[in-house]
């Protein structure tokens, strides 16, 4: 995939061609995400690129049900050609709004305008959606670049300025991409665009709200990525190490009980950027792997003998 965009250089604005590419890390050796790396780790050698967009989402490839079932109903619609472009209705076998049922009814539900935006955006059962032409939908959008000039309003405002303080607060104490001016123009331009869409000259309160809550959909400010904590601890990081085997360990202080405990410390090491562990810390990992609090001495006995961690000083760890 390419895409153009534009770059200064020397004080001059030119367009040039980015490819996707997989960049020379241990990252991307790995071919994985660590949930224990910070947000911004796998976006961080594309740091100019990524400054030059409003809206940055981390996608994590992640079993969900009901995530799936929607994707896999939706693509095998489209080549079946159950799925017609022109309209369709929701209903509750299709909720994907995959189905062409012509016995549902379709119902005008009354949006709630200070619910959530994701809220406001979900399809309800019965409700029926007719696209709006492409020609149309095109022209409209040229009129509202063309003679719409939207201004934000005092409250607007104020809520664009709180969201922004709070953001630059909390940059130090939650593990988010680096918030800058960058951000603040981001949600006056998402604010505006929001008061555009709707052919409006002032930009009100719920435009800046739902500019907020979309900025918030990224992960900035949240210290979270895919629901899991980018500040997590130790014993939520040792939750994070995921089963080798589907078959229970036959004992915490086995070969695998050693294996899991050791990808906990490489996790560890990865998000505190230290290899020294104290003997609080291992136990705080052996309990987050539910691993009987006994068996630490085991444990730490099998990957010294493996050469895997060694005794630095009074209840003080190395990881090799």
């Amino acid at each position: 995939m390419r895409i153009r965009i534009g770059l200064p250089a020397n004080s001059k604005l030119c367009n040039s061609t980015v490819g996707t590419a997989i960049p020379r890390t241990p990252l991307s050796q790995r071919l994985c995400f660590h949930y224990a790396l910070t947000k911004a780790h796998p976006v961080h050698c594309f740091v100019h690129i990524s400054n030059r967009f409003d809206l940055v989402f981390v996608l994590l490839d992640r079993p969900d049900e009901v995530a799936d079932r929607l994707l896999s109903e939706h693509v095998t619609a489209v080549h079946t050609g159950a799925w017609k472009p022109n309209s369709f209705i929701c209903t509750q076998n299709t909720p994907s709004g995959s189905g062409s049922s012509t016995n549902v009814r379709a119902s005008t539900v009354e949006l709630d305008p200070t619910a959530p935006l994701a809220e406001r955006l979900e399809l309800r059962l019965g409700e029926q959606i007719d696209y709006i032409p492409s020609v149309l939908l095109r022209k409209y959008i040229l009129y509202s670049r063309k003679y719409v000039m939207p201004s934000l309003s005092t409250e607007a405002a104020i809520i664009l300025r709180d969201f922004y303080l709070e953001l630059r607060r909390n940059r130090h104490s939650r593990d988010t991409f680096p918030v800058t001016l960058r951000q603040l123009e981001s949600l006056v331009r998402l604010t505006e665009a929001r008061a555009r869409a709707e052919l409006r000259e002032e930009a009100t309160k719920e435009d800046a709200l739902d500019a907020c809550e979309l900025m918030r959909a990224t992960g900035v400010g949240t210290g979270h990525v895919g629901g899991t904590p980018a500040n997590a601890t130790l014993s939520q990081i040792a939750k994070m190490v995921p089963l080798t085997s589907t078959r229970p360990l036959v004992s915490d202080t086995g070969p695998a009980a050693a294996k899991r405990l050791l990808s906990a410390l490489e996790l560890a090491t990865q998000k505190t950027n230290s290899r020294l562990f104290t003997r609080t810390e291992l136990q705080a990992l052996v309990s987050g792997l539910n691993f009987a609090p006994s068996c630490l001495d085991a444990l730490l006995t099998r990957l010294n003998e493996a050469g895997a961690l060694l005794k630095q000083g009074p209840s003080l760890y190395k990881l090799i």
